[in-house]
């Protein structure tokens, strides 16, 4: 199953919480992505030569995630950009 061909879905209280095997099938799946401690939230760190880099990818995310109607958590700084 090719995921860039999927559209999202908006979570709601609930929604099931994949198990450690899905997660960890579907990181095989997207490239550089990580799981976090707690197995509850994939992640990856985009870096950047500047901040005005980091944030220009930062507001393009935001434009995507918006239309797909999917938030996710974003941490910026002077030169990356981390997508939770």
């Amino acid at each position: 199953m090719d995921l860039s061909k999927l559209k999202c879905e908006a979570c709601s209280g609930k929604t099931p919480v994949l198990d450690s095997e899905r997660i960890s099938n579907n990181l095989k799946k997207i490239n550089n992505w990580k799981v976090n401690e707690e197995q509850k939230m994939i992640f990856k760190k985009f870096n950047f030569k500047n901040f005005k880099e980091a944030i220009k990818f930062t507001n393009i995310v935001g434009e995507i995630a918006e239309s797909e109607g999917h938030h996710p958590d974003i941490s910026l700084g002077w030169g990356y950009s981390i997508i939770m």
